[in-house]
């Protein structure tokens, strides 16, 4: 469960949102927590989804249709360079291919491997890295290292870690 301190978290318009601070989503599409990625004014703002059905997409808001759905959002207050990384070294492996998206690419600025919610006109291979350092995104190319198992701690002073987002590959059923 993640805990927030209560004096932090406000509504505001998820326009207003800089780079790297964490938000809830809650409404028609379900609910999840996110980073704001970029956000140009009144040009183009992305968010990634840590958390919900579709964690680890990227959503966007471009030109015209930017203002009719800049929602009301409940800001938590914390901020991406607030949350420490727990990586499972045993699962790091090489690989030749793109990526799964919500892996962890092992590079010189480590990045959470997503996708656009839309492809418009891009190949179905096209996928971005969003950095663990500076919550840039870079396009990311075949190959390389990756981990399959990471979490995302928030760990507040005073107060008990608490996991933001995680991912690990789907556990396999025997019978």
């Amino acid at each position: 469960m993640l805990t927030v301190q209560p004096d932090a978290i406000s509504m505001v318009r998820v326009t207003s949102l800089p780079p790297g601070e964490l938000f809830i989503v809650s409404g028609g599409g379900g609910d999840f927590v996110a980073v704001a990625v970029e956000n140009e004014e009144q040009r183009y703002m992305s968010w990634l989804r840590l958390t919900g059905e579709n964690r680890f997409l990227m959503d966007r808001l471009e030109g015209g249709s930017y203002r009719a759905h800049a929602t009301n959002v409940l800001r938590l207050g914390l901020h991406w360079s607030d949350l420490q990384l727990r990586m499972d070294e045993t699962r790091i492996k090489r690989i030749g291919v793109v990526p799964v998206v919500g892996c962890l690419l092992v590079a010189e600025l480590p990045s959470i491997v997503a996708k656009f919610w839309a492809s418009d006109d891009r190949d179905e291979d096209d996928a971005f890295g969003v950095s663990l350092k500076n919550i840039s995104r870079e396009y990311v190319s075949h190959g390389g290292y990756c981990c399959d198992k990471w979490q995302l701690v928030h760990v507040p002073q005073g107060l008990p870690p608490a996991v933001v987002a995680e991912f690990s590959p789907p556990q396999k059923v025997t019978s």
